[in-house]
């Protein structure tokens, strides 16, 4: 008897870790690479005069758990960096137009961004195929350096001002996906990801150029041009917009 029932035990064992195998998921994401060159034409992308970029880096992760065959929950951290120029000059009246000044901007700027997301899945046929839900956290921070040299046309004095300035926004994120979780061979083992959406970000705070409005950027005016940059960015890139995972990992 005792024999019988240490025998059910190990059925009962065996199918119940049948039953949970081939649970967890973890990836490593090349959609954020992708992005990364995307943004080395970046300058082309945004219409900005005196705005150039040059290539970026990105990478993504995520583990993904199995709630039941139908649905899933899966934690993702991603990070985006690239660097750009910005290069803008302007004449315009001070002081009520009683002095001529000629006001140029030569910066460098660097952003980066780092996201925290937690997406539900929904898999219709309990096969590859998903539709999912995300709702987020992103860190995003812009680096300035360079210089601004405001020079008096009218006794030709020239003022030069570096540049050093950090800027730092928090962002809500909500998104939807779709893709497919496809296992080579027999269930489990080896996967490839790729997956389509689109995210939207709601940031908190003061933007980038309202920032530095307070310093001579804004004095100059080009807090407006530094604003078309990085909201352009921030909802095309590195926070929301249109969103590609191309994922490679190992199911188990």
């Amino acid at each position: 008897m005792a024999k019988k029932g240490l025998f059910v035990l190990l059925i009962v064992v065996i199918g119940t870790g049948a039953v949970f195998a081939q649970n967890n998921t973890v990836t490593v994401d090349f959609g954020p690479t992708i992005a990364g060159i995307i943004l080395g034409t970046a300058g082309d992308i945004v219409d900005v005069e005196g705005f150039k970029s040059s290539s970026g880096f990105g990478i993504g992760a995520q583990y993904e758990r199995d709630l039941s065959k139908n649905l899933s929950f899966a934690a993702r951290f991603a990070f985006l960096q690239s660097g750009f120029s910005f290069e803008r000059t302007e004449d315009y009246f001070d002081g009520g137009g009683l002095q001529i000044v000629d006001g140029k901007a030569e910066l460098g700027m660097d952003f980066s961004s780092f996201s925290f997301e937690g997406h539900l899945r929904y898999y219709p046929s309990a096969g590859s195929f998903f539709l999912g839900g995300m709702l987020g956290y992103a860190y995003m921070k812009t680096m300035f350096s360079g210089d601004v040299i405001i020079t008096d046309l009218t006794n030709g004095q020239n003022r030069i001002e570096d540049v050093e300035r950090t800027a730092i926004r928090n962002f809500f994120k909500t998104g939807v996906k779709l893709g497919w979780r496809i296992d080579f061979g027999r269930p489990g083992g080896f996967i490839f990801e790729p997956a389509f959406g689109y995210y939207f970000g709601v940031g908190s705070g003061d933007t980038v150029g309202t920032q530095l409005a307070s310093t001579f950027v804004g004095d100059l005016g080009y807090s407006d041009y530094i604003d078309d940059i990085s909201n352009a960015l921030e909802k095309l890139i590195f926070v929301g917009g249109p969103r590609a995972t191309f994922s490679f990992g190992w199911r188990f």
